[in-house]
């Protein structure tokens, strides 16, 4: 399977990248394929939000299905 990865904030800036597809038969899988592919990435994990198709997913086992679409969302500060 493949999900459409869409980092935004400081997981942005690690990746140099807005999206791209990664791999993977679970949330689980697919983030670390990501990290496999963009080192550092994991430091920026650790404090980020993840939706699934715009829904929240915390859970890791979570089936990717081809075309969905992961948001990686570290904290924003703003205000």
């Amino acid at each position: 399977m493949m999900a459409q990865v869409r980092f935004f904030a400081a997981a942005k800036v690690v990746t140099k990248t807005a999206q791209t597809p990664i791999p993977g038969n679970s949330v689980g899988e697919v983030l670390d394929q990501a990290k496999i592919n963009f080192p550092g990435l994991d430091q920026v994990l650790t404090k980020c939000s993840l939706l699934l198709n715009e829904t929240s997913c915390s859970d890791l086992t979570t089936p990717i299905s081809d075309g969905d679409v992961l948001d990686i969302l570290p904290p924003f500060a703003g205000g």
